[in-house]
Parts: structure tokens; C-alpha cells; sequence
């Protein structure tokens, strides 16, 4: 970076502003510094650009264009080489003040950055000082005081509504030998003039002037003002420089929503005309009121396409059905909305169940039983195969036990049917339940004929009944026939 030796001087009578840039600068250069100066009349300014040439500079001099641009006088183009030096300039070429003061000059070598201490000459002249040309103005002027206050509040309204008040209120002496005559303003950085005043003071007096601002709205955003008095010879009596912040109303920003459930803390934002609130960073806090437990989530209030709704876990830090608090904040100068009171919420959180269940622990239940399955399968545990086999052995024992119990004669022929489902004959009869075991098989029916053979052309159950009731009448003999056919009597009712 360098500080070019370039300077401006008013010759008139009158406050000059100008405009300055540098337009034709080559490709990879760099410029800052560009816009609006004030020169007092008889002020020599020096020209308050930094220089940075391209990475890939093969240090052959360039030609720049300086364009001073003033609102009555018009365009003047200058013409400046830029060539590379071992010593450059961080600070001003140009000091003027009282004659033997001396002023601090800035370089930047090849060993670093050095600052020497330069005394002021007796005239004004160009001075070279490690290879650097230096325009040095020093004026046996006469001595004169001034200072002024610097308090001007916190100014919380600058931008919401225009401003109108005393900037700084200044006291000035004037030498006890010499009249003073000298020009008081006050500028913010984008070139406006606030306040200007001329005064001239009868030597050995001294006069307080009050500067002040009115109807001062800025657009959003950081600021610096400048209070500057120079006195008739260029010298500067004082100059001071503060920052502050400019807001912007007609605009508001709000929680719409805000909950906090079992699982997730949710919330929305609402704004109104957020259009211009270009560059606006903006966040939701949210804290509980039991505990350290906070967190902020940011939110794009200017960029995006709809209003901001957002999902976050809930911690375990939250208790239940304690108070927990959101608020939507932004960083200056979007700090202040239209209106303050809607910026924040405060709910309750739900209380959690005892025990819940996610869907991850479902699947897990699932896959580790159906482990469990597979492995007591494969280990002889569970056996299905073994099982249908006692099912068929049950099945064909209770068939030879039911063949072994006829009579053992060869004129008896024996005729086993299955029992079938009763449905017409036998819906109006209904039995106790008086056992306390079915059987799970459905038994066969055996019937017995002897010496006549029974046969029976209906296949209804009714049918089946009446050949047993008269195999009952005709078989008075034996007591254990009797026995057998009664035993199978209970069992058809049984089974049914």
C-alpha cells in the first residue's frame, strides 16, 4: 500500500467539496479512499488514497487518471506515474501547522513500518525524507485556542426519525494579539455537510458556537461525523471523529409461534417489510428459565423466500413444565423494530411420558427376537417337524386303541365314519361346558353290528343316532357292550 504524493489546495474564499476516484485502474489493482473531501478556504489537503498494486505488477511504471470532480467548477482529470520505490508512504504528504511543531510521518520499508518525527519549516516547501517527497507547511501564525464538547448521547433514535439538535457546543479564544477568523463544520463520512460555520472572533476574546444538526436522517447502518475547525492560515484548531449507529423504522420482525413438545422446540418468525433490511444478520434465542440451558439458531429474515420456521431437539436440560423463553433478535443497525413488545415468547414446556418408545427401539425388539427364534430353531429348542410327528402318532394310536376294543368275531362287519358337523337337527341344543379339557383330535365313531348288520342309507346325523339307539335296545346281553356304546355316546356329544 502507498499513499500517493499528490495534494489539493482551496484558493478561494468558500467551502470546497469534491469528488474523488481513481476510474482506469488496471486489472488486480486496488484503490481506497475514493469519494468526498472538504477543504477549508486557504486548506492544502493531501490526497487521501491507498494505493495497491497486482500481485503479478512487473514494477514498470503506469500512467493513473485522478478525477477531481467539483459541483461548480466541474471534472478536472490529473495525470499520476506510479512507479516502485524501496519507501512508500502510509500517511499524508502533507502537514501544515505553526512554524518548529513537529509532525509524524509513516513509511513502510523494506525493514517494516517507520515513523519519524519531522519539524515544521518556517515557510512552506517540499521536503525529501528517506527518498519520499513530503509538503510541509509551516506558517508563523499566531496561536489560538479552541475546545468542544463530545458528548452528544447515545442517539438510540439516529434514523428512526430525523434528527435535530445541538451537535457539540465549542468555545474559541483568539490569540491576545490577533483577530481569528475561522471556518467550524461538521460532515459524516458519505460527504454530507451537517453544520458549517464562519466565525471571527476580535483578539484576546472568546465566543461559544453551538453546531448543530437538523432533520439528519441517515440510511441504515454505521456512521462517523467529523466536527473540524480551521482557522484562516489552514491550521487546524480541532477536529474530532465519533461513530455511531443509524436505524430505520417501518419495519418489524415477531414470533409467530412457539412450543415446546416432547421431542422438539419449534418456532416461527413473521416480518414486515423486510425488503429493506438488506444485509441484516438475525437470530432466535431461546433459554430456560431452570438451569444455564440456552441457544441461539440464526434466521434469514432478508434472503429468504418465506418467513423463518424452525425445528430443534429438545435437550434433557429442559425440565417439564418449566418456562422456557424465545426471543428474535438482530444485530445493528437492525436492532430496534417498530415494535418491541412482540420480539419474544414464553411457554411451558410438556411433560414427558415415563417411558417412550422410538420407532428405532421397535426394530430393535423385532430383530433381536426373531434372533432368538432363529437360534432356538437351528439348537433342537424348537422343533416344528417333532411336533406334527407326535400330532400323526397321537392320531394313529387312538385309531388301534378304538380297532382293538371290537368284539372279536367274524360275523360282526364294522363300518367307521367320521362324525360330521350337526347343523339342522341340533341347533336348539346347547350344553355346559363340564369338562375341564377338550380334546383337541376329533375322535371316530365305531359301530358294533352283531349277527345282523345294521345298514344305514341316511347320512344325517339323525340317522346315525337312530342306529345307535336301536343298537342300545337290541343288545341287552352284555354289560360291557353297554359300557363301550355309552362310553362312545358321550364322547359324540362331547366332541360336539
Amino acid at each position: 500500500y502507498s499513499m500517493p504524493t499528490a495534494w489539493l489546495e482551496n484558493i478561494g474564499n468558500e467551502m470546497a467539496i469534491v469528488n474523488v476516484s481513481v476510474p482506469n485502474l488496471p486489472t488486480g489493482w486496488n484503490v481506497t479512499g475514493e469519494g468526498i473531501m472538504l477543504i477549508a478556504p486557504n486548506e492544502v489537503k493531501g490526497l487521501p488514497l491507498l494505493l495497491q498494486p497486482a500481485a503479478n505488477w512487473n514494477s514498470a511504471n503506469i500512467q493513473l487518471d485522478i478525477h477531481i470532480e467539483h459541483p461548480t467548477l466541474g471534472l478536472t482529470v490529473y495525470d499520476m506515474v506510479v512507479s516502485e520505490s524501496d519507501n512508500v508512504l502510509l500517511s499524508s504528504p502533507v502537514h501544515t501547522g505553526r512554524t518548529g511543531e513537529k509532525v509524524t510521518i509513516d513509511l513502510n520499508t523494506a525493514d517494516g513500518i517507520e515513523s519519524s518525527l519531522i519539524e515544521l519549516p518556517s515557510s512552506r516547501s517540499n521536503v525529501t525524507h528517506n527518498g519520499v517527497i513530503l509538503h510541509l507547511i509551516g506558517i508563523p501564525a499566531p496561536v489560538h485556542q479552541s475546545s468542544c464538547s463530545t458528548d452528544v448521547g447515545t442517539l438510540s433514535e439516529l434514523g428512526i426519525n430525523p434528527l435535530s439538535m445541538v451537535w457539540t457546543s465549542c468555545t474559541i479564544t483568539a490569540n491576545p494579539d490577533h483577530d481569528l477568523v475561522a471556518n467550524a463544520w461538521i460532515k459524516s463520512q458519505s460527504g454530507d455537510i451537517l453544520s458549517y460555520e464562519v466565525i471571527r472572533i476580535s483578539a484576546g476574546q472568546n465566543e461559544t458556537t453551538n453546531l448543530s444538526v437538523s432533520n439528519w436522517d441517515p440510511n441504515p447502518g454505521f456512521v462517523t461525523v467529523d466536527v473540524i475547525i480551521i482557522d484562516s492560515n489552514g491550521i487546524e484548531l480541532y477536529s474530532k471523529q465519533t461513530s455511531h449507529i443509524a436505524r430505520q423504522s417501518g419495519w418489524n420482525v415477531r414470533l409467530s409461534n412457539f412450543e415446546v413438545n416432547d421431542d422438539f422446540i419449534e418456532f416461527g418468525v413473521d416480518r414486515t417489510n423486510y425488503q429493506i433490511m438488506e444485509g441484516s444478520i438475525c437470530r432466535v434465542d431461546i433459554s430456560a428459565s431452570e438451569g444455564d440451558w440456552s441457544t441461539s439458531v440464526m434466521v434469514d429474515i432478508y434472503g429468504g423466500k418465506y418467513a423463518p420456521s424452525e425445528t430443534i431437539d429438545r435437550p434433557d436440560e429442559i425440565e417439564d413444565a418449566s418456562a422456557v423463553t424465545a426471543k428474535v433478535i438482530c444485530n445493528a443497525p437492525w436492532d430496534i423494530d417498530d415494535n418491541p413488545s412482540d420480539d419474544s415468547m414464553t411457554v411451558y414446556a410438556s411433560t414427558k411420558p415415563l417411558v417412550s418408545y422410538s420407532s428405532g427401539d421397535i426394530y430393535w425388539t423385532l430383530g433381536v427376537g426373531a434372533i432368538l427364534v432363529i437360534i432356538a430353531y437351528f439348537g433342537g429348542v424348537l422343533n416344528l417337524n417333532n411336533s406334527l410327528k407326535r400330532e400323526t402318532e397321537k392320531d394313529d394310536v387312538n385309531m388301534s386303541q378304538a380297532i382293538s376294543r371290537l368284539p372279536e368275531n367274524n360275523d360282526v362287519e364294522m363300518k367307521i365314519e367320521p362324525i360330521t358337523e350337526i347343523k339342522d337337527e341340533f341347533e336348539d341344543i346347547s350344553f355346559e361346558e363340564e369338562s375341564e379339557e377338550e380334546v383337541a383330535e376329533e375322535e371316530v365313531t365305531i359301530t358294533e353290528i352283531e349277527q345282523e348288520v345294521v345298514d344305514i342309507d341316511d347320512d344325517t346325523a339323525s340317522g346315525r343316532l337312530s342306529a345307535l339307539r336301536r343298537e342300545i335296545q337290541t343288545d341287552g346281553g352284555q354289560n360291557e357292550q353297554k359300557d363301550d356304546i355309552g362310553r362312545r355316546m358321550d364322547s359324540f356329544f362331547k366332541n360336539r
